[in-house]
């Protein structure tokens, strides 16, 4: 499966961010805040593994952060009090996890031979490591 999706791994990544960025919009305010939003993150976070899965060293950090994200997720709907330790541990990890997804996309546009805008359609003719 994940070869199948990783030629469109850009595409599904910039939807995911999409969702996050403009389902408040779609979505009653309560619903989105507490429950869609940290699901959508997860999910963000999953395609973002994406992303980093041919660097296995970034791809480990990566899943480090998402089960992080996946257990203050789950104690936040247990617990039922979204406290600001919560709330530090959720940001701060997706910091570090889109600070390394950042690079790793600029890494891979930088190392395809030709970009234009069909730059996310097409496979990369070098090795990505």
């Amino acid at each position: 499966m994940k070869d199948k999706l990783y030629p469109i791994r850009f595409q599904l990544f910039l939807f995911s961010q999409l969702a996050i960025l403009f389902g408040a919009l779609i979505f009653p305010r309560a619903l989105f805040a507490n429950v869609l939003d940290p699901i959508l993150f997860l999910m963000n976070l999953l395609v973002g593994m994406l992303l980093l899965s041919k660097r296995p060293k970034l791809q480990w950090v990566g899943g480090s952060l998402l089960v992080l994200n996946g257990i203050v997720f789950m104690m936040a709907t247990v617990l039922k009090d979204y406290t600001r330790l919560f709330d530090f541990v959720r940001m701060g990890s997706y910091f570090l996890f889109y600070l390394m997804v950042s690079l790793e996309i600029m890494r891979q546009i930088w190392h395809t031979e030709q970009v234009n805008k069909n730059v996310t359609f097409e496979r990369t003719k070098r090795p990505l490591f």
